[in-house]
């Protein structure tokens, strides 16, 4: 957890996440991570048993579902952006709207689950990631370089 940092000065100072995509990958975010990767998977899930669907129907139209779906559950755990998860979930929204319209029965509700589910938990790391930068010793923002405020000078003597 400690380490020297890239100045060669501050030995014994917390290594801190320069990026969002690190932050999330430390060991106390790890529930948030979880989530929405499980959300992602449930796309992916959603988006195979599409894909069967597909191949034993032969609408090759349905095959927009599998690409919509899996994109969504990409870009959701890849970047964990909440555009991506409103994206989804007003897919899944449209899904059920559609899936009631057409058959009469409630159905298609996976994606609009998992969005809602990815727009909680991205909206609670967004708050966790502003929060950290706030905390900063030295008010600088991440890394010393977050608020465009060059890094403190090193110690006398160093």
């Amino acid at each position: 957890m400690y380490q020297q940092n890239p100045y060669g000065y501050g030995y014994g100072m917390p290594q801190r996440a320069a990026t969002r995509e690190a932050f999330l990958n430390l060991p106390e975010n790890t529930k948030m991570k979880k989530e929405i990767r499980s959300s992602a998977i449930v796309c992916y899930v959603c988006a195979g048993f599409t894909l069967l669907t597909v191949l034993l129907s032969g609408n090759l139209f349905t095959l927009l579902d599998v690409a919509i779906l899996a994109g969504l559950g990409a870009a959701i755990q890849t970047t964990a952006k909440k555009l991506w998860a409103i994206l989804l979930t007003v897919y899944g929204a449209i899904n059920v709207i559609v899936t009631i319209a057409l058959s009469g029965s409630f159905g298609g509700w996976l994606p609009l689950v998992a969005g809602i589910i990815a727009i909680v938990y991205i909206s609670k790391l967004d708050k966790a990631w502003d929060a950290y930068n706030a905390q900063n010793q030295y008010g600088y923002g991440s890394n010393y370089g977050g608020g465009n405020y060059p890094p403190p000078p090193p110690p006398a003597g160093m």
